[in-house]
């Protein structure tokens, strides 16, 4: 009777520890999916919209967005989620008339990200984990024939990516040596 009591305790013990594994497992396998956004870069409205952004940082050196409502991680590369007009509307420091945006499908970045010299962004994506958490990959390329001096300067983005919430993103930063063509180049504004 002794061992009978030994061995059911035993199997309860068992199936109690592999019934736990199994939520566990499954648990941590519908977290760990990830949702990737690629930016749009389609549409006649890309063409006002990038003028707009050009135009904003070229014109004004002190930074025409209020980076204040950053949630970034990095102080010193902040990133602005704007989900709605409003939103652009009260970081928005310039002069310059708004772009039209249809926030109801677009998810508008802004930001800026200290590089050296010779360095450019080539692409992004958000990499989105949960409605808590996302990370903005920023992929740049060290121009392998220019002869720059090792000179930190700030390189301003915006995107506008398919819609998205979030209340944490992290910016991160990879950089690769390689040939960088004019498109590249003009694509953002340095300072």
């Amino acid at each position: 009777m002794k061992n009978l009591k030994f061995v059911l305790g035993v199997l309860l013990t068992l199936v109690m520890f592999s019934a736990c594994s199994n939520d566990d497992e499954s648990e941590n396998s519908s977290s760990n999916d990830v949702l990737v956004l690629s930016p749009v870069n389609e549409g006649d409205f890309i063409v006002t919209f990038s003028d707009f952004f050009k135009n904003s940082f070229a014109t004004d050196r002190n930074n025409p967005f209020n980076f204040g409502k950053s949630i970034s991680n990095e102080e010193n590369s902040p990133c602005i989620i704007l989900n709605s007009k409003r939103d652009l509307e009260q970081a928005y420091t310039g002069d310059l008339d708004l772009p039209n945006i249809d926030f109801s499908q677009y998810t508008l970045i802004i930001g800026k990200i200290p590089v050296s010299a010779g360095t450019f962004i080539d692409n992004m994506v958000i990499r989105k984990i949960s409605t808590k958490r996302a990370a903005l990959a920023i992929s740049c390329i060290i121009d392998n024939k220019g002869a720059y001096i090792a000179a930190m300067v700030n390189a301003y983005y915006w995107k506008l990516f398919p819609k998205f919430q979030t209340s944490r993103i992290e910016v991160e930063v990879s950089q690769n040596i390689g040939d960088v063509d004019d498109i590249i180049k003009n694509q953002y504004i340095y300072e």
